[in-house]
């Protein structure tokens, strides 16, 4: 039985607004807390594609554009308005990476926020509270949301936009106006500048507003005005795509979008994963979903997220799921689910009466649920990746010391991993798995589409042509990947390229270096031929105090190397603040020149590059 509906009084109208009032800042307030110690626990966990995105923010500032690296630019990106938002933090002096921190804090607030701002509109307090506490509680310790909160790319951004469209949505079907459409339309277009796949929920819109209203001519226009943002918005950006990047299809899709039924079965396996990760609330949502359907008052309102939640499930597969830790794609079912177990939970509260008994179930349910569902986001092996997953960091390490050691000869420098090691050493770059690269997506392999997700793409023929000055595989390992193992199988790539370890942060990266590159290896000039200290097989490198990129000679490691140099005989003059205790042994047979490095006392010398000078007749 439901509650006798208190009648109207101006007294009784204010005391619920009061009390919604209160009861949304108690809400988000409680919500924001909570997040912020949940996200806490993941720190410093950062995505190596959001320092992608950061580089053409970064870019952006420094007058570069909307680019990756130096030359044709490319679109390596797929969330231009997050990168624009983080572009313009960082144009009030912010650090970017706190900026997107900070900004992906904020867009996740706006989840509960908007959630309880819409179902106060539609329900009592006394019926609502308990369920969007449940909301509330669901989104906070959701790990896939805590995770993302805090790791650099727009999913917050996305959800809480899409949590945005959601109310819009619920404002327009209870009032429909102008400026409804006008609060809905702005939310879809700022969706599809957020993401190329957001159309997707503009498509739902439609569909439910359609199955709301029933068709009409008047159903259509509304569905014309609510698609007017959207439309002008993604036309602006496709023409900028074309006169900017002369592309109509940007990078991402070219690269990442491969539908197979390799990547179908990945993809529906990931799906599938992160929806367990959601019980026991997942069952919860499903009996608010009845109640909502069930419910002629309320039916209108589920049909927007189900639809979107539906239409993302179903892209999610067919892309295949995603690489990252915690879920990264499932956030925005997580809003979907979050809504309806808000709605749909004061919809069955309000069903009861709202009374004690009720509000006491609700409650137990609630209670019930949270630890359950709590221990398993912790518990997750995918969840667990963003606690362990350091390597971007000792990717920062590896990239401040290339800086360092050749930021003033800007060597281009070949990577796979095209976020850490490009958005820290500010080295012109290319990235070997295509997405920031021109040439690479337009020439796929055959069999595109069964390989791992967005790590398909390489030619090692095509990097050895480009000739870069450094390659670095992962953050400095042996090669990988499809250009790494055609490289490896190249004897041209081993005449040319020294391995190198290169002491940072402790650890030992494997860089390989180009030995006859004009900017950072062997050099001829009319007094002498220089031999940078890479060149030399020995103890790994490092910084001296000066910055600089030496070699370690100690009396039981000596240093050699072997260089084809015409003519001779040579003098070796060593680069080294020690020089006086530094010897070299220098031979030359037909040709090929080979100098070993020594010291003469016990302690280790530190050698920047040996010159080699004609012997005086």
């Amino acid at each position: 039985m439901s509650a006798q509906p208190q009648p109207y009084s101006p007294a009784y109208e204010n005391r619920e607004a009061r009390g919604a009032s209160w009861a949304f800042a108690a809400l988000v307030a409680a919500s924001a807390v909570a997040l912020g110690l949940h996200a806490r626990h993941y720190l410093p966990f950062l995505s190596d594609d959001a320092l992608i995105s950061l580089r053409y923010a970064r870019r952006l500032l420094d007058g570069h554009g909307l680019s990756w690296t130096d030359g044709q630019p490319v679109e390596g990106y797929s969330n231009l308005l997050w990168v624009l938002l983080v572009a313009a933090a960082g144009a009030l002096r912010a650090d970017l990476i706190t900026a997107a921190r900070v900004l992906g804090l904020v867009c996740t607030i706006t989840i509960p926020a908007a959630i309880t701002y819409s179902v106060l509109r539609e329900h009592a307090v006394r019926a609502a509270i308990v369920p969007l506490g449940a909301a509330a509680a669901f989104v906070a310790a959701g790990a896939p949301i805590a995770v993302w909160a805090i790791g650099g790319l727009e999913q917050p951004l996305l959800a809480g936009l899409f949590a945005l469209s959601i109310a819009a949505m619920n404002g327009w079907l209870r009032a429909p106006s102008m400026r409804a459409a006008f609060w809905l339309s702005l939310t879809l277009g700022l969706l599809c500048l957020t993401r190329p796949d957001a159309p997707l929920f503009v498509a739902a819109a439609a569909v439910a507003i359609v199955s709301a209203r029933g068709m009409s001519i008047a159903t259509l226009r509304w569905v014309t005005l609510v698609l007017a943002g959207p439309v002008l918005l993604v036309a602006a950006q496709m023409i900028f795509r074309l006169a900017y990047y002369h592309s109509a299809v940007p990078n991402t899709a070219l690269v990442k979008l491969a539908p197979s039924l390799v990547h179908a079965q990945t993809g529906w396996r990931y799906l599938a994963g992160g929806v367990s990760l959601m019980w026991p609330f997942s069952w919860l949502a499903a009996a608010c979903v009845a109640a909502l359907l069930l419910t002629r008052g309320a039916r209108a309102r589920a049909w927007y997220p189900l639809i979107s939640a539906a239409a993302w499930s179903g892209y999610v597969v067919l892309i295949g799921g995603d690489i990252f830790p915690a879920y990264r794609h499932l956030v925005v079912l997580m809003v979907a689910f979050a809504y309806v177990l808000a709605d749909g939970g004061a919809v069955l509260t309000g069903r009861f009466g709202a009374g004690v008994a009720a509000q006491a179930v609700a409650a137990l349910l609630t209670i019930g649920a949270v630890p359950v569902y709590a221990r398993a986001q912790l518990a997750d092996r995918q969840t667990q990746r963003a606690v362990k997953e350091r390597w971007e960091w000792q990717g920062r390490d590896l990239a401040l010391v290339l800086k360092s050691a050749f930021g003033r000869q800007r060597p281009l420098m070949a990577v796979t991993a095209a976020g850490c090691l490009p958005y820290w050493s500010g080295l012109p770059s290319l990235d070997m798995l295509g997405l920031n690269d021109y040439y690479l997506p337009r020439h796929p392999p055959p069999n595109m589409g069964e390989g791992p997700l967005g790590h398909e793409l390489g030619d090692g023929q095509y990097v050895l042509d480009r000739d870069p000055d450094l390659i670095v595989f992962n953050v400095g390992t042996e090669p990988a990947y499809r250009a790494g193992d055609q490289l490896n199988g190249k004897p041209e790539f081993h005449r040319r390229y020294v391995p190198v370890r290169v002491e940072a942060g402790g650890e030992a990266y494997l860089v390989y270096m180009n030995r006859y590159s004009p900017r950072i290896g062997i050099t001829t000039s009319a007094s002498g031929v220089t031999i940078p200290a890479f060149v030399f097989e020995g103890a790994p490198l490092h910084l001296d105090a000066a910055g600089r990129l030496v070699a370690p000679v100690a009396a039981s490691t000596p240093l050699r190397a072997t260089v084809q140099v015409d003519g001779g005989p040579w003098d070796a003059e060593i680069d080294s603040r020690d020089a006086a205790r530094a010897a070299a042994d220098v031979t030359t047979v037909n040709g090929t020149v080979t100098i070993t490095l020594r010291t003469s006392g016990t302690d280790r010398i530190e050698v920047q590059s040996v010159t080699l000078r004609p012997r005086p007749l």
